[in-house]
């Protein structure tokens, strides 16, 4: 089992810094995830926030301030490990087994108020062992779609990943499958994911 260093001394003030993380995935083994590093962006503008998910998450919502997500979900400060996870599975039609998070990683995992376990990962946030030649981002423009789909899906009573927060990066992306021949906005957006929270 591959031992993971400590998490750096807590950020005073950023309630987001302070969450009671759990290490469930770690206890699996290096088998299973990757550590990895986040990019550095040029600038990290809050575009999105769910007040609804910090809430089920255990904050007061008026506690944190965009500068405190910026700050967890943008630089992702004072946070590790950051474990972009293995799996496998069907992808074009073939089995393989050799698949993993190619342009995100886990962030963290911890209870709700409901004592359910999530996952808080991000997407966008940097190239892995699997991004597979891809430069590990996701445009502005994919960020608000998933948005809309998770909480489309999650008001008519789907289980779903959903977005905690969208967080513009500074980058310009070219992209050919978006339907603008001109460069797009960057982006990072951490999500909750029942085991973007995932239930395990």
């Amino acid at each position: 089992m591959c031992s993971i260093s400590a998490a750096p001394a807590l950020v005073e003030g950023n309630p987001l810094l302070a969450l009671p993380f759990e290490p469930s995935i770690e206890t699996l083994g290096s088998a299973y995830w990757d550590v990895v590093e986040a990019a550095r962006f040029p600038r990290t503008t809050l575009r999105f926030r769910n007040d609804a998910l910090l809430e089920q998450l255990g904050l007061d919502p008026v506690a944190v301030s965009d500068a405190d997500v910026e700050e967890a979900y943008g630089r992702f400060e004072a946070r590790t490990p950051l474990l972009a996870l293995r799996y496998h599975g069907y992808q074009f039609g073939t089995y393989n087994p050799f698949l993993g998070d190619g342009r995100g990683f886990l962030y963290g995992q911890l209870r709700d108020r409901q004592g359910d376990l999530q996952d808080l990962g991000a997407k966008g946030s940097g190239t892995t062992p699997w991004s597979r030649g891809g430069d590990g981002r996701l445009t502005l423009k994919g960020g608000v779609r998933e948005i809309i789909a998770s909480e489309a899906l999650h008001r008519l009573g789907v289980t779903t990943s959903r977005t905690l927060s969208l967080v513009e990066t500074g980058e310009d992306l070219w992209r050919g499958d978006e339907p603008s021949p001109h460069p797009q906005r960057g982006d990072g957006a951490p999500g909750a994911h029942p085991p973007a929270f995932r239930h395990l």
